[in-house]
């Protein structure tokens, strides 16, 4: 079944864009796509003049893009400082497929690529101050807020220049959501460019530079995040009036 039809989106580099519109748009099929999880069958997709349409996940970040998906994000049974080892694995490229998570973290353990990862670890630490003090504690005892800056954390430690977010907020209390969106403009700040799936449409079009609003696989509609807040059109349509 053909979801995406013709939808054109465009990042810059240094831009937050974000990627709204109603249920069954099309936003997480969107940017599944462009990080190679499912394959268009017409289109392009490009990354910094190359196209780079069709390739595998572990290519795409080999290039520089991450993803953090909606749910998934994490491995609850690890300890926060596991999960960030995990997400610095592909630094270990001599490493066999077929281990199981307790090999693959030996591995990492052992790797001369060790002090790399723990180099970038701690950079990403200083990003979350939070999880810092959090390190040894079990992912799957955090509140939803904090599994989510684990995720967005994780992310981080291959030092992406494009990050694609699907519902960073998705299940989070009000509190919760602020204190997300701030390390979304932080990440912003530190160089990556972000595409962020959100259905807080007014929250995510108040900081994201550009964004993109799909209906039944379109692009609806295109501009700044302030314009399209002001639009009053898509105010009716689209933001609850």
């Amino acid at each position: 079944m053909e979801i995406l039809h013709g939808v054109s989106v465009r990042l810059d580099e240094g831009e937050i864009v974000a990627i709204l519109g109603p249920n069954g748009a099309g936003k997480s099929t969107l940017i599944k796509t462009i990080f190679g999880l499912l394959r268009p069958t017409r289109g392009r997709v490009w990354l910094r003049g190359q196209e780079i349409t069709g390739l595998a996940p572990e290519e795409l970040v080999a290039q520089g893009i991450g993803y953090v998906p909606q749910v998934g994000n994490v491995f609850p049974s690890l300890t926060v400082r596991e999960n960030l080892e995990m997400a610095g694995y592909p630094l270990t490229r001599d490493a066999p497929d077929g281990l199981d998570l307790a090999g693959r973290i030996l591995r990492i353990l052992r790797n001369p690529a060790r002090k790399e990862i723990d180099r970038r670890i701690q950079e990403v630490l200083g990003v979350f101050p939070d999880l810092a003090s959090r390190v040894r504690a079990r992912v799957g005892d955090l509140s939803g807020g904090q599994q989510q800056m684990v995720a967005l954390a994780k992310s981080l430690v291959l030092g992406p220049r494009v990050l694609l977010i699907d519902e960073p907020s998705a299940g989070l209390a009000p509190k919760l959501v602020d204190a997300v969106f701030e390390k979304i403009t932080e990440i912003r700040d530190q160089g990556t460019s972000l595409i962020v799936v959100e259905q807080r449409a007014r929250r995510i079009l108040a900081l994201a530079d550009r964004g993109y609003i799909l209906d039944t696989g379109r692009n609806k509609f295109e501009d700044r995040g302030e314009a399209l807040l002001r639009n009053p059109e898509i105010g009716r349509l689209y933001l609850g009036g």
